[in-house]
């Protein structure tokens, strides 16, 4: 029984430590232009901003119609790699790198409830 308590007690510790984690470590979420040149400047935020428009567009899940789409995410767009639609990420996560280039960056989803 004294590890079944701990068990449960290591999972919610666990638990607990994921929930206050950042969201994006070492970068910024943004949904914006605007929010980008907040978190870092205009030159880096047009750059990553393409890229991440571009990534969106090329990566995901793909669907043969846009109604199709529609009924698993809120908002789609075209793909670009293949004749689909492609759900639209609401922000990105963008990372940049020590010598200023971009680093990382990872598209969020709203999922349709």
């Amino acid at each position: 029984m004294p590890f079944v308590i701990a068990f449960i007690a290591a999972l919610a510790a666990f638990m607990g430590w994921k929930i206050i984690q950042p969201a994006c470590p070492g970068g910024a979420v943004v949904a914006t232009q605007a929010e980008c040149v907040a978190a870092f400047d205009k030159t880096f935020c047009d750059a990553a901003m393409a890229r991440a428009d571009k990534q969106s567009r090329n990566s995901g899940d793909s669907y043969s119609t846009l109604s199709a789409c529609l009924d698993h995410w809120p908002a789609c767009q075209p793909r670009e790699d293949v004749s689909a639609y492609g759900p639209k990420p609401v922000a990105a996560c963008i990372v940049r790198s020590p010598s200023g280039g971009i680093a990382r960056i990872e598209l969020q989803y709203s999922k349709r409830p």
